[in-house]
């Protein structure tokens, strides 16, 4: 059998701590039961409240929110929020 490393672990060990904060608590498996190059679709709520469907495997190769995007800075409106009646 071999040995798969969990999400957690791999988290832990490349100091990737804000994305596995970003791992939902009512997914199917916990981070520590789930190998973090699984394909299963865990959902992931970012720092800033967007919530995001897809695989750990995905997730890790990326490392950041979709809509936030790279900077991690939020999107338009929480950056400029008043400006988004104008938008």
């Amino acid at each position: 059998m071999r040995n798969i490393t969990s999400l957690k672990s791999y988290c832990e060990e490349n100091e990737l701590s804000d994305l596995l904060a970003e791992y939902s608590a009512d997914n199917p498996f916990p981070s520590d039961q789930i190998g973090f190059k699984s394909t299963i679709e865990c959902k992931w709520i970012c720092k800033h409240g967007h919530i995001e469907h897809e695989s750990p495997f995905k997730r890790v190769r990326r490392g950041y929110c979709k809509t936030c995007g790279k900077e991690q800075g939020g999107s338009f409106g929480q950056k400029y929020p008043q400006l988004v009646r104008y938008w």
